[in-house]
């Protein structure tokens, strides 16, 4: 660890890789006085000593990585805070401080266990931008701060060398320093898509619009921009953290002007997810507009639901292409496993087929993909096994996981492991979610809280997105694809050049890699426990880590200097 004083005002700090994200080397603990202690860990294991020569982390060019400062106080401090520090690297490169993002580590009191033997636990689970809320501590109380690295697209490989001011009123501030390595390299994007099902802002544009009925709900229009504003950061955070798709909510209300139906919600998602580089086909979730739920409801009527379906379809078909999609997928039925809305579903898909640049999808099982056949082109699984992923692909259908757990669940190497090796390992098109933002760590009633019952915000004074961990071990997962994927296109270009013992060098890592996962869902004990509860087992934060490890430097020694 490195040595230094931290002052009066505080007793400890600890730097620590964010629980299941990725560490690139290890700082041993030199002597240093008996009042303080500094340590580099990754709080899901024991101190580990290494070279303190070494960088703490290393980042891609392009890439975001996490690390966690904690402070415990000495005694009492009022409005605690941390500002970042410019870095300095090789031949009087830097990084500046503004690509640096601060967020306190913030506890809930979670119910976890069986659904008949509920417990609550507490645990660190939000991340609240530094300066949302206040800190005071009393002495001996700690607080936990997450600093967000960002390598810039145009930052020079080598090691960095920087940190943060601690700052506490009336006290004297205090630095921490630290290294960072960038990698010599970018990554790439991955070969899979990724998104959230659904995004919520934009679903309630209608409410701004001059046709919206009833009246009562309308909302001031002088409102609007701000709204916008809103779904704008959410789409800004969605890109930022890997995704590269939208799959939007539709709204609740059909807005029709001289005849011609009219999408503002979907146009807005479009727009906003091109303008952020989430360049993967889209999809729009459209249950609300048509009767898709339940076939015996009085007024469901397949003939016009269908047509109306058609409708809609091609009007979407429209706004993606004017958007610079060459297609996208709509799904007009969640999960119809129920017999009544699997009616409802194969009765609207079969009114809707044909319309050009348009693809259909649903989100469900096995037996309900196999019983809609041909009506729909993308399985959107909620489990399954390696045998019936593969039954979809041979009909020629794209095959996405649909994991709830990864976002609603309580393990962030569990989040990081769907969105990085094991959707990889599984070889899905896509993997999503549901959902974001409303919903993202609100299951089985849990709320925007801490563990004292204070209200935590949606959106801080900027409109950036407030949310649980898991949400940075979704990124980090997804990251975790792209090195697989990078190292997979520097073994093609090795070949193409002709270097074909290198590249199969490099190839044997990733077969060792895919040799040693299992691809099965229920290897993990995602089908028999309870939700929220699978684990990657060994596969966990240690395992991913040493693996990305692998994977960077074989990069590295097959790109050359």
């Amino acid at each position: 660890m490195y040595a230094m004083t931290m002052g009066r005002a505080f007793l400890c700090w600890s730097l620590a890789l964010a629980l299941g994200l990725p560490a690139a080397g290890r700082a041993a603990e030199p002597a240093c006085e008996a009042v303080f202690h500094a340590a580099v860990r990754a709080p899901d294991e024991a101190d580990v000593h290494a070279d303190p020569a070494k960088p703490i982390l290393a980042l891609a060019r392009g890439e975001f990585e996490p690390v966690a400062v904690t402070l415990k106080a000495r005694r009492a401090v009022k409005n605690l805070r941390v500002a970042c520090e410019i870095l300095q690297g090789p031949g009087g490169a830097s990084i500046a401080a503004e690509n640096f993002r601060v967020h306190r580590e913030v506890d809930a009191k979670l119910r976890v266990g069986p659904k008949d033997a509920k417990r609550e636990e507490t645990r660190a689970y939000w991340l609240v931008p530094d300066g949302v809320l206040p800190v005071d501590l009393d002495a001996g109380e700690a607080a936990t701060f997450w600093i967000t690295l960002h390598a810039p697209a145009e930052a020079a490989p080598g090691a960095y060398r920087g940190g943060c001011a601690v700052l506490a009123e009336g006290e004297p501030a205090q630095r921490l320093t630290w290294a960072v390595e960038v990698r010599p390299f970018a990554l790439p994007k991955p070969r899979a898509a990724f998104a959230m099902f659904y995004t919520y802002e934009f679903r309630y544009l209608e409410r701004y619009e001059p046709d919206y009925e009833p009246a009562a709900k309308r909302r001031d229009p002088r409102e609007r921009a701000g709204f916008l504003a809103r779904g704008e950061a959410v789409v800004r955070d969605l890109a930022e953290h890997g995704m590269t798709a939208i799959v939007p909510h539709s709204s609740r209300v059909l807005l029709r002007r001289n005849g011609r139906l009219e999408m503002p919600d979907l146009e807005a998602s479009l727009r906003a997810a091109r303008a952020h580089g989430m360049n993967d086909p889209p999809g729009w979730f459209v249950g609300n507009l048509v009767n898709a739920q339940w076939a015996d409801l009085p007024n469901f009527d397949e003939r016009r639901d269908g047509a109306l379906l058609k409708e809609i379809a091609a009007r979407a078909g429209e706004a993606a292409r004017a958007a610079g999609y060459a297609d996208l997928f709509l799904i007009p039925s969640d999960e119809p496993t129920l017999e009544r809305k699997l009616v409802a579903a194969e009765k609207l898909l079969r009114a809707a087929q044909g319309v050009p640049g348009v693809r259909y999808g649903v989100t469900a099982n096995h037996a309900t993909f196999e019983k809609l056949g041909a009506l729909h082109q993308v399985s959107v699984y909620d489990g399954g096994a390696p045998e019936e992923w593969a039954a979809g692909r041979k009909a020629g259908r794209a095959i996405w996981l649909y994991d709830n757990h990864a976002t609603t669940g309580f393990d962030p190497a569990w989040s990081r492991f769907v969105y990085g090796f094991l959707g990889w390992r599984a070889g899905f098109d896509g993997v999503g979610s549901w959902t974001y933002p409303l919903h993202i760590g609100d299951w089985d009633g849990r709320k925007r809280e801490d563990a004292a019952g204070r209200k935590i915000p949606e959106c801080d004074l900027s409109g950036q997105p407030i949310n649980p961990i898991v949400w940075e071990a979704v990124r980090e997962g997804i990251d975790d694809r792209r090195y697989l994927d990078g190292l997979a296109e520097e073994i093609e270009r090795a070949r193409n050049a002709g270097r074909a013992a290198e590249a199969g060098a490099a190839q044997a890592l990733l077969d060792e890699l895919r040799g040693e996962l299992p691809p099965d869902l229920a290897s993990f004990g995602y089908i028999q426990t309870e939700r929220g509860a699978p684990s990657p087992g060994r596969f966990g934060a240690r395992w991913m880590d040493a693996a990305r490890q692998r994977l960077a430097e074989a990069r590295q020694k097959l790109a050359g200097p």
